[in-house]
Order: C-alpha cells, then sequence, then structure tokens
C-alpha cells in the first residue's frame, strides 16, 4: 500500500507542475506575454520534459524498485522537489503583477509535496 500510495502522490504533483506550466502558456493564446523571462522557448520546453519524465519515472520506479538505494534516493528527490516547489512559489511572490492562482496553486502543490516527503520518509524506514 505504501508504494501506490507514493506513486500517486508523485503523479499528484505531476498534475500540479502541468497545471503551473498550462497557466504560464494560457496568455500566449491571447496575445499577451508568457514566458516573460525565456526567448528560448525550445530550451524551455526540454526543461520541461525532463522535469515531467523525472516525476512519471519516479513514479514507475517506486512501483518496481525494492532496493535500499532507491529508497533514499526517492527521499532525496522528494525533499528536493518540496524545496524547489516552496522556493518557486515564494518567487512568485515577487513578480510583477503577482500571479496569484499561480502563488496558489505552487503552495498547494509544495503542500502534497510534504506529504510526498513525510511518506518517503516512512518507506525510507520500513524493511
Amino acid at each position: 500500500m505504501m508504494k501506490q500510495t507514493l506513486a500517486l502522490l508523485w503523479l499528484a504533483v505531476l498534475l500540479g507542475v502541468l497545471a503551473h506550466s498550462v497557466l504560464g502558456f494560457v496568455p500566449m493564446l491571447y496575445g499577451g506575454e508568457p514566458l516573460k523571462q525565456s526567448e528560448n522557448l525550445q530550451g524551455l520546453l526540454w526543461q520541461l520534459t525532463l522535469v515531467f519524465s523525472t516525476y512519471l519515472t519516479l513514479a514507475l520506479a517506486v512501483l518496481l524498485v525494492e532496493a535500499n538505494w532507491f529508497k533514499r534516493l526517492n527521499m532525496i528527490a522528494s525533499g528536493f522537489f518540496l524545496f524547489s516547489n516552496a522556493l518557486h512559489a515564494g518567487v512568485h511572490l515577487f513578480l510583477s503583477p503577482v500571479e496569484w492562482h499561480q502563488v496558489l496553486l505552487l503552495t498547494l502543490r509544495a503542500g502534497i509535496n510534504a506529504v510526498l516527503v513525510k511518506k518517503s520518509f516512512t518507506y525510507l524506514k520500513s524493511k
């Protein structure tokens, strides 16, 4: 049951990442200026592919790999993404104008990630 819970939490965080990314592209549909700080769209798309692939790989691996090294890797990855998600939410508070929908989504994502860290720690300590 623990492994399924972890996989679902990884996928829930991935859904948050996808929603955040989609909301960043929405202004482009209305002639606005999305991606204010990135002129290299191709680079951004590869970065998003790497992030999405990481979440999907971790969700699948947690179901298939029993090794202790993977339990440690899962704990480290969940801690890293918690830090990254919380920091990202904070950064959005300093953008002008503040995109409150993004701040709310990122805060929710960090909350889900906190649960993931807690469950990953329990999984790490399991035999």
